[in-house]
């Protein structure tokens, strides 16, 4: 899983690497968590989860545990 933080437009020495870290998740098929805006591509995919803040990733954190705890 990868957890992305994400920063709004024209924010000072915002860098890119997570860019780069997203697009070989998504193409391991791992779970993504976007926290902040849509900032690339690879974040606007249907397979990425989009949250406005930690709080929110949490949440799917959590649900997300509670459903690989049920049984095959």
């Amino acid at each position: 899983m990868l957890i992305c933080f994400t920063e709004k437009e024209g924010t000072p020495f915002s860098r890119g690497g997570r860019h780069v870290e997203a697009g070989i998740a998504i193409g391991l098929a791992l779970p993504v968590i976007c926290v902040g805006p849509c900032e690339n591509i690879f974040f606007a995919l249907p397979e990425v989860q989009i949250v406005g803040n930690w709080l929110d990733a949490i949440k799917i954190l959590v649900a997300k545990k509670k459903l690989d705890a049920i049984p095959a």
